[in-house]
């Protein structure tokens, strides 16, 4: 098994990075803002990507898509909801090429927060996967105490989450699962007519958790917070389903005094999946909690309307890509295959001698 050999590469829009491991594109870094994360291993074949022609987004995403800076912060009273802005991206390669640590730096427009995230990509002892480790630090630079309502250090999605809408059989996970302060797993199902918040916050976090995507037969992508200077929150979009990662709050910061926080962002084998998620509990719902209205607009009759969408088969793709490296742009008119390189599907088993390792693991207790 060959060690990685990362570089990392300008893309053809400023700002814009692919992230390549000997020939093959393992993510990318889009506007110095999104990792789009796209190969879980490096037994995985996948394209030599030079050039892309959309931006990453939730609505746009190719595999795991978090963030390189936080995102949000809100403070008390503060009736603006612009988040932060990046204001530096910047690498680093260790190791002689086998750990790539990229930083970004942001902050509040309206207010006196910086932060800074170093995100490390290696691959796992055995040499079967790639993961994350990564670290969140926000501070407060004014002379004053600042108490916030919202603090999201950063944000995480896969790509096969959101597809119910719109393509039905593309979804793939169909729950959000996340460990309380007690230890205990509560199973939350992804439905649009749902409160997330209001369920979410009858639940108390530690200053460890874990939370992520589950319900697909193949691999489970999860985010594991080693350690938090502060306890923790979770929060669930009703509409893409991605994963809010904050604080629990209010906090207060005084003058000059920071919040750190280190966590993985990781997958899990099918077989991982199942062991932590066989004793979720589901979360308790009943009629009254289903107080999410949000106007949908019917793809039959272009009228604003609360029923469910009307599915749309998408077009199907090209063949399947060859098992050599081979450059392309991603995005350009999407709908079309001769512009398209199909990526390996996210959470396609993988081939190789790790995929005859035992990959089984006990669920953290972060407690």
């Amino acid at each position: 098994m060959n060690s990685p050999s990362f570089e990392v590469l300008p893309l053809n829009q400023e700002g814009g990075y692919a992230i390549n491991d000997r020939g093959h594109t393992v993510a990318l870094v889009t506007q110095g803002d999104y990792v789009d994360w796209l190969l879980l291993s490096p037994l995985q074949d996948g394209p030599l990507i030079d050039t892309i022609h959309k931006d990453t987004h939730l609505s746009y995403t190719l595999g795991y898509k978090f963030v390189l800076h936080c995102p949000y912060i809100r403070c008390s009273g503060e009736e603006s909801r612009k988040g932060t802005e990046m204001t530096r991206f910047d690498y680093r390669i260790e190791e002689g090429g086998k750990r790539l640590v990229l930083i970004g730096e942001a902050a509040k427009p309206d207010g006196p927060f910086v932060s800074r995230t170093e995100a490390a990509l290696y691959v796992t002892e055995d040499g079967g996967r790639y993961e994350w480790k990564l670290r969140t630090t926000v501070t407060n630079t004014s002379d004053h105490a600042k108490q916030i309502e919202l603090l999201e250090y950063n944000n995480v999605y896969p790509a096969l989450a959101y597809r119910g809408i719109l393509h039905g059989d593309k979804k793939e996970f169909d729950c959000t699962l996340m460990q309380d302060k007690d230890g205990t797993v509560w199973e939350f199902p992804h439905q649009h007519s749902l409160h997330y918040g209001k369920k979410i916050d009858t639940l108390q976090f530690g200053t460890q958790s874990w939370a992520g995507f589950f319900g697909s037969s193949n691999s489970c992508p999860v985010v594991i917070v080693k350690s938090s200077d502060v306890p923790l929150q979770w929060g669930i979009c009703d509409m893409y389903y991605d994963l809010h990662c904050n604080i629990a709050t209010p906090h207060t910061f005084e003058p000059g005094g920071r919040v750190s926080l280190q966590y993985l962002v990781k997958y899990l084998s099918p077989a991982e999946a199942r062991e932590w998620a066989k004793n979720a509990r589901k979360i308790p719902i009943n009629e009254a909690d289903k107080t999410c209205k949000i106007t949908r607009v019917s793809i039959s009759d272009s009228t604003p309307s609360t029923a469910a969408f009307t599915s749309i088969s998408p077009t199907k793709p090209a063949a399947s890509a060859p098992s050599h490296p081979k450059k392309c742009g991603i995005g350009k008119r999407a709908t079309a295959p001769r512009d398209r390189c199909v990526l390996p599907a996210w959470g396609k088993p993988l081939s190789g001698p790790a995929n005859r390792r035992s990959m089984s693991s006990t669920a953290p207790n972060c407690t």
